[in-house]
């Protein structure tokens, strides 16, 4: 198997959602290729709907303590909910990742929530089968790559970037976690039919791009499937 903290660079590209460009950066050529953010220069999927989620991680990240203040359920995908706290968690990561603006707006938090709603049924998928988290050192090869990428090494940058965005380190590695595991799920569940039925003679890059549409056509339906339940309040 495959080490997750050296993608190899054969062109398999898996093309997910949300803006990370850092990854592609980090990673060229390696499993994963995400959608087009402020640094990327990458195209959009190519599907009508833009493909969301993976910015992904299912981290809680506590809201200031207050007597009013409830962290409300936001959405409920089958017994699963997903809490405001936690989108509003996706949107500092996402918005560390791509240095934007941090956009706490009621779209931004609708947009985030539908990102989630997309993790929450991968998280039921991989409740079926085995898909082994990565290690600490997965984790932090990719931590380490990001640092060099997007602050050049310089670690005042990256911790004052961190504060400006309201994270933690171990927030961050959280959601790095998360996605290294979904990288993982994507090669164990999609990957080994399509080379399957594929020709011997062809290419990676296309192996890449078939799995890309299987994967999403599983993820459309798995949504067209679930029961969602959207909170509008939480959205305003």
């Amino acid at each position: 198997m495959r080490s997750l903290a050296r993608f190899p660079t054969d062109g398999c590209l898996y093309k997910l959602w949300g803006s990370q460009s850092w990854l592609h950066a980090a990673f060229p050529g390696g499993w994963t290729r995400w959608k087009a953010g402020p640094r990327a220069g990458l195209p959009a999927p190519r599907s009508g709907r833009e493909k969301l989620a993976l910015s992904m991680a299912l981290v809680v990240f506590s809201l200031p303590a207050s007597a009013d203040l409830v962290d409300r359920i936001a959405v409920a995908v089958g017994n699963r909910a997903i809490k405001e706290s936690q989108i509003i968690g996706e949107i500092r990561v996402a918005a560390f990742l791509n240095g934007g603006p941090l956009d706490l707006s009621g779209p931004a938090k609708r947009k985030a929530a539908e990102q989630l709603v997309d993790q929450a049924l991968i998280r039921t998928e991989m409740a079926r089968g085995s898909y082994p988290a990565p290690s600490d050192g997965d984790v932090n090869d990719l931590l380490k790559r990001i640092k060099d990428t997007e602050f050049h090494g310089d670690s005042a940058a990256y911790r004052t970037a961190l504060a400006k965005y309201g994270l933690t380190e171990a927030d961050l590695k959280a959601h790095l976690a998360w996605q290294l595991q979904v990288l993982r799920f994507i090669q164990l569940r999609f990957e080994p039919a399509v080379r399957m039925r594929a020709a011997k003679n062809t290419s990676a890059a296309v192996i890449g791009e078939r799995v890309n549409v299987e994967f999403f056509a599983w993820l459309d339906q798995a949504r067209a499937r679930a029961r969602i339940q959207f909170h509008d309040e939480v959205f305003q």
